[in-house]
């Protein structure tokens, strides 16, 4: 214990300077997510979000290489250095000067937020676990596996650069206001990554094996590629069930045919996908449901078979800057459609014939209650079952916006519901947490933070217009209108397969909205 102390006092003084930048970094991300009012962080912190986790990468990798363990010529193998006195003295490193005041800032920031650092103990440990798997650990196998601080940068580099390989073919819209399963498509990769880094850090400092860990670390990056990519929806879907702890084998909803009223109008709204592409909106009911609760489904297979037995399956992998060929979308409660985009070539396959349409949903049934009911403009109140929401106006891109933000130090409820209500007019414009994207050139991922944030935006107009008037509130309403949020917590999910048969694809066409 005498020399692993030693060791830390020595590579403290060594690299106070490193340090000293870190917690620099560290409060100016702290003061800034304390003050923040908006779901997307500002321009400084979005940066502060991708620079602090640099740096405290740097100070690791000059941590490991002040004893570096490739090679035969460094100085401290041919002293009395126990390695398990070593190990533990770059582990008392990392964790005093990166995770203990990290740990600090977080509940800092907790407190601040009005929320309970106690009663957030869980969710903000957890944070740091995450920043273990994803900094600490992966920072440490790749240096103990490096000669040098330039051949760690090296390869440093060419690790960033496969990844963002791997995340081009990837969609860039988030899934959040749909049935998740990224929590199972992100969190098994990590799980080989840890494992591998653990494997290499331990390989590495009993017996300096180089050359084997190197295999362990290509091997663990190929495969968490392979399941990131390629990991089949459904196989991640059951894997989340079993996980939420309210998967059902039964069959609490059915699926059918739905009438065409109104849907053919709204399918047109929803992109326009390109010349030689066509649009088919299948209208479809959600029956066996209890009037109480509601439904969010996604497509994990679909296909098309005629008469003759021809087949086509959609291909439902995201892909960067094109939607799937098939997806789904609720309405309301009951109804909703299945979105097609098909090649025109293969809308004339099945022109002349009756076709089924086949596959499989993901089916999450969940019940709501309100939280929060305010005026349209409130500062931040209690909601329970969500954590914390405020209302702001703002305007952005040349538009007057109401934002309702929702923030908690747990996972905010998939499906809440953020709801504008006019009663002198009895309307009411329905949103959801999270359910609109807005494209920055900027950073804009605070995964530092140990809140969760989302918020929804109400355009306010002088008169709503448009296919987009879903979205926009009479700024005279605003004075009299007010905010409800309603949480909603899942209580089952299933797989679900459904048959939808004696269709005639062509009597679904739509032609969608140019942009």
């Amino acid at each position: 214990m005498r020399l692993a102390l030693h060791i830390f006092k020595k590579d403290g003084r060594r690299l106070w300077r490193e340090i000293a930048v870190t917690l620099v970094l560290l409060g100016a991300v702290t003061r800034l997510d304390r003050q923040r009012a908006d779901a997307v962080p500002g321009l400084v912190e979005g940066w502060l979000n991708l620079l602090l986790p640099v740096a405290w990468a740097y100070l690791l990798a000059m941590l490991i290489h002040q004893e570096p363990l490739v090679g035969d010529r460094q100085f401290w193998i041919t002293r009395p250095y126990p390695r398990p006195a070593l190990v533990a003295a770059k582990a008392l490193f990392a964790l005093v000067y990166i995770h203990l005041p990290s740990l600090v800032a977080d509940g800092a920031i907790v407190a601040a937020r009005g929320f309970s650092p106690w009663h957030s103990a869980g969710a903000v440990m957890w944070k740091q676990v995450l920043l273990v798997a994803a900094v600490t650990l992966p920072v440490a196998a790749l240096s103990a596996v490096t000669r040098n601080l330039a051949q760690f940068a090296i390869v440093t580099v060419a690790s960033a650069g496969v990844g963002l390989l791997v995340l081009s073919g990837v969609h860039p819209f988030p899934r959040s206001w749909m049935v998740r399963t990224d929590q199972v498509e992100t969190g098994i990769p990590w799980l080989v990554m840890t494992l591998a880094g653990i494997t290499i850090v331990w390989v590495q400092y009993a017996s300096r094996r180089t050359a084997a860990s190197r295999i362990v670390a290509v091997v663990a990056v190929a495969l968490a590629a392979a399941v990131f990519l390629y990991l089949p929806p459904d196989v991640a879907f059951q894997i989340q069930c079993q996980l939420s702890g309210t998967r059902r084998e039964g069959q609490a909803v059915s699926i059918a045919l739905g009438k065409d009223a109104g849907l053919r109008e709204q399918g047109r709204q929803i992109y326009f996908p390109g010349r030689d592409k066509q649009v088919v909106a299948i209208p479809f009911q959600v029956v066996a449901l209890k009037p109480e609760a509601g439904v969010q489904l996604r497509l994990l297979g679909l296909e098309i078979i005629g008469r003759n037995g021809e087949r086509w399956r959609a291909d439902l992998r995201p892909k960067k800057r094109t939607l799937p060929q098939a997806s789904v979308r609720m309405v309301d409660r009951e109804s909703g459609w299945v979105h097609l985009s098909l090649d025109r070539s293969v809308l004339e396959r099945f022109k002349d014939t009756k076709v089924e349409v086949t596959g499989n949903l993901a089916v999450i049934v969940y019940r709501e209650r309100e939280s929060l009911r305010a005026p349209a403009l409130f500062p931040a109140r209690a909601a329970p079952g969500v954590g914390r929401c405020f209302s702001t106006m703002s305007e952005e891109f040349g538009r007057e916006m109401l934002k309702v933000t929702c923030e908690s130090a747990s996972d905010l409820p998939l499906f809440t519901r953020v709801s504008m209500v006019h009663p002198p007019s009895a309307r009411e414009w329905r949103h959801r947490l999270a359910d609109s994207t807005t494209f920055y050139d900027r950073p804009v991922v605070t995964w530092l933070s140990p809140l969760h944030r989302a918020q929804t935006v109400f355009h306010a107009v002088e008169k709503p217009e448009g296919p987009g008037s879903q979205w926009q509130v009479p700024r005279d309403a605003l004075t009299q209108a007010e905010i409800a949020v309603v949480a909603a917590w899942q209580t089952e999910c299933m797989n679900l397969r459904y048959e939808l048969r004696d269709l005639r694809l062509q009597e679904f066409v739509v032609e969608p909205i140019r942009p």
